[in-house]
């Protein structure tokens, strides 16, 4: 497994044989990473995450934070992220308010450079979500949906 010495890996964390782990990542107990999956430096993969096969992660992404909320949860939920999909540089990913709910990003979608999916979101398959788009808690957004650059939803 290709980790670079400067990553920090739980040992409660659960990761492929063959996942790519750039330096200054950092992968939390309880962070799932399927196979064929590359993170680039400084990815954080929180817990109660999970990555699917063949998902690149770029530089200073954030998967699974906790929610924005004035109501912190007690026992927030988690983020699953489907297969194969691109999220550039710099996204973050916010995980469900509650157990047992989850935010998940479906299929083959592209999410780009600083583009934010809140707490309990949905994202279809094959969506792409330009640089900087935002979507607020609980959005839906339907399969092979395309939102322009700057968009807050």
């Amino acid at each position: 497994m290709p980790i670079h010495p400067l990553a920090v890996v739980s040992t409660a964390a659960k990761i492929a044989s063959d996942v790519q782990i750039g330096p200054f990542c950092v992968i939390e107990a309880g962070g799932v990473v399927f196979e064929g999956c590359r993170l680039g430096p400084g990815g954080r993969i929180k817990s109660d995450t999970f990555i699917g096969p063949h998902t690149e992660i770029g530089e200073g992404t954030v998967i699974g934070g906790m929610p924005q909320h004035l109501r912190r949860p007690d026992a927030a939920g988690g983020v699953t992220i489907g297969a194969r999909n691109v999220i550039r540089e710099n996204v973050t990913i916010h995980r469900a308010m509650d157990r047992p709910h989850v935010t998940t990003v479906g299929d083959d979608c592209l999410l780009m450079v600083g583009s934010h999916v809140a707490h309990d979101c949905r994202v279809e398959s094959n969506v792409i979500l330009t640089n900087n788009v935002m979507l607020g808690g609980h959005v839906r957004v339907e399969a092979r949906a395309y939102i322009g650059g700057g968009a807050a939803v």
